[in-house]
């Protein structure tokens, strides 16, 4: 099944950004590849077709089996190793990328964005490599136009794979301090809106891992965190503005107020209103028996 193009004089863009397709490649891998990294700009889209084997992504590794969508951006180290007794096929593209900061999608963020990704293809993307394989086989009239087209077709499915997949291990694109500053600014600035999916996709985490994460820093889950912070705000709210309970309440984004006040009397074993009144006097502390 081997099959490699290079030199692929395909050229394409979106928005303002110039992707190069330099290398397309189909290969049965009978050895296992080679760590090594691309440079600046480099992006390389790897789909195994069958078999498995494992890969290696800036130290960590994967299992790779059909249908497994792996991304390696600029400077990302990587190996693949194979299965001998079920040898791996691959899809993969190279392209190099000019970039500039001018008007463009939001998606083309998102894949600049993620320089390491790997999961589970949940976008059909077999169908476009096939597709693509079959133009430069044939090479009919006007074929490059059709292979542009498939190649913008693949960044965007690309892209939406982030969000779909439930297989996906994005967690190594960012550092552990990265992460921490992430979840502390979310709290911080959005904490009557700010939902668990949505901060999982800011960590580049699924829901369960952002979960195991929040609680192996802070011994809690992500709504207790949630409602320390709330309940911290509440506090300050009461305490040093004058404020009415009910606005406090939307601010904080309860659905209404009985809601508020009913979690903060179980927090701090007292009504906000009587919580105002008394810590202008002296401290109050959370009620420890809630």
């Amino acid at each position: 099944m081997d099959k490699k193009y290079r030199n692929l004089d395909i050229n394409f863009k979106i928005g303002s950004i110039t992707f190069h397709a330099l290398k397309l490649s189909a290969e049965y891998f009978i050895n296992s590849f080679p760590l090594h990294c691309h440079g600046n700009n480099s992006f390389e889209i790897h789909y195994i077709v069958s078999g498995a084997g494992h890969v290696i992504l800036n130290s960590r590794e994967f299992p790779l089996s059909s249908e497994t969508l792996f991304i390696t951006g600029p400077k990302i180290m990587h190996e693949q190793i194979t299965d001998m007794t079920n040898p791996m096929t691959e899809y993969a593209v190279y392209f190099e990328i000019e970039y500039t900061p001018l008007e463009h999608p939001h998606f083309i963020d998102v894949f600049f964005g993620t320089p390491l990704w790997i999961g589970k293809d949940r976008q059909k993307l077999l169908g476009i490599f096939n597709s693509i394989f079959q133009e430069y086989e044939y090479k009919n009239p006007g074929y490059k136009i059709v292979v542009q087209s498939l190649f913008q077709e693949l960044v965007i499915k690309i892209t939406r794979n982030y969000r779909s997949s439930q297989f996906a291990h994005p967690d190594s694109l960012l550092p552990y301090d990265d992460r921490l500053l992430i979840v502390e600014e979310a709290l911080l600035y959005e904490y009557s809106s700010i939902t668990l999916p949505n901060l999982a996709s800011r960590l580049r985490l699924s829901p369960r891992q952002t979960e195991r994460f929040i609680k192996l820093h802070y011994d809690k889950s992500f709504a207790e965190k949630k409602k320390e912070t709330r309940m911290s705000m509440a506090a300050l709210q009461l305490i040093n503005t004058d404020v009415s309970v009910s606005r406090i309440s939307d601010v904080l984004g309860y659905s209404s107020i009985e809601h508020f006040s009913s979690t903060f009397k179980k927090y701090y074993g007292i009504s906000p209103i009587t919580y105002r009144r008394t810590r202008r006097k002296e401290p109050l502390q959370k009620n420890d028996n809630n």
